[in-house]
C-alpha cells in the first residue's frame, strides 16, 4: 500500500506487521518455546496459558529448559501438534525447514510437518537420547502441484497412537521457517515475533 508509511510501535494507529519472506529466520510458531501468552491482557501468565496455542498429550516442565523457563516433557508418554499455521498463501513450490530442541530419553520419538489435510507431509525425524540439548532438524519442498487452497502447516512431535514422545524426553525453541533454493538448514532460533517486525500507518 502505497499511503503506508513507517511509524513507531506505541503511536496512534501504527500495526504490527511480520516479515516472512524466505530465509529471513521468521518463525511462524505461536508460543514456541512454552513460555505462554498472555491471553486476558493481566500482564501474567497463568498455568493455562503457557499451553496456548498446542493441542497436547503431555506436560509443561518448569524444571528443564533450553530457553527461558518451560519445556514439553511428558509424564508418561505423549504427544503436540500445533494446527493450521497459515502461511499466507498456497505451498506450492515452497520450502519450510523445521527444527527443535531435545534433551533426554528421547529414543524413538518423532516429529515432521504436513500440510493441514494431511495428503504431504515431511520426512519424520526420529529423536536420540543424549543428556545435553540437541538440535534437530528437517526441511521438506512442496511440489508445484498443491492446490492453491492448501496455505496451512501442522507441526506433529510424536504420532499417536504408537510413535509418542517418550517419558524423560524434553523438547524445547521450536522453529518454522520458510528458506529457498539450496538452504535445509535452520537459522538461530528465535521465537513468534521475535524478529522482522515491521510498523506502519496510513
Amino acid at each position: 500500500d502505497n499511503d503506508a508509511k513507517e511509524c513507531f510501535e506505541r503511536d496512534e494507529g501504527c500495526h504490527e506487521y511480520i516479515r516472512t519472506k524466505p530465509n529471513l529466520g521468521t518463525n511462524l510458531l505461536k508460543n514456541s518455546s512454552f513460555e505462554g501468552v498472555d491471553v486476558d491482557g493481566d500482564g501474567e501468565i497463568s498455568w493455562s496459558e503457557e499451553y496456548e496455542f498446542w493441542v497436547m498429550s503431555g506436560n509443561i516442565d518448569n524444571s528443564n529448559s533450553y530457553l527461558g523457563s518451560n519445556s514439553f516433557g511428558p509424564v508418561g508418554v505423549g504427544n503436540i501438534w500445533q494446527e493450521n499455521i497459515d502461511t499466507g498463501y498456497s505451498l506450492a513450490n515452497r520450502k519450510f525447514v523445521l527444527s527443535l530442541y531435545a534433551k533426554g530419553t528421547c529414543d524413538t520419538s518423532p516429529f515432521r510437518f504436513d500440510s493441514a489435510d494431511d495428503s504431504i507431509s515431511s520426512d519424520e525425524v526420529i529423536l536420540a537420547n543424549t543428556d545435553y540439548w540437541q538440535r534437530y532438524s528437517v526441511a521438506f519442498a512442496f511440489p508445484y502441484n498443491v492446490p492453491s487452497n492448501a496455505t496451512m502447516l501442522d507441526v506433529k512431535i510424536g504420532s499417536p497412537p504408537t510413535d509418542m514422545v517418550t517419558a524423560g524426553c524434553y523438547i524445547d525453541a521450536i522453529k518454522l521457517e520458510e528458506v529457498s533454493g539450496l538452504e535445509n538448514s535452520p537459522s538461530n532460533y528465535t521465537g513468534y515475533q521475535g524478529n522482522n517486525l515491521l510498523y506502519l500507518k496510513k
